[in-house]
């Protein structure tokens, strides 16, 4: 038996990693200025 992650799992950890990405990407714009 393979212990894999189900892909709504999968999909949420995107997400969130999108959202943190987003985020970061944000803050570093802001500190540009």
């Amino acid at each position: 038996y393979l212990n894999r992650t189900t892909p709504e799992r999968t999909q949420t950890k995107l997400k969130n990693a999108f959202k943190r990405f987003t985020q970061s990407a944000r803050t570093l714009k802001q500190e540009e200025k």
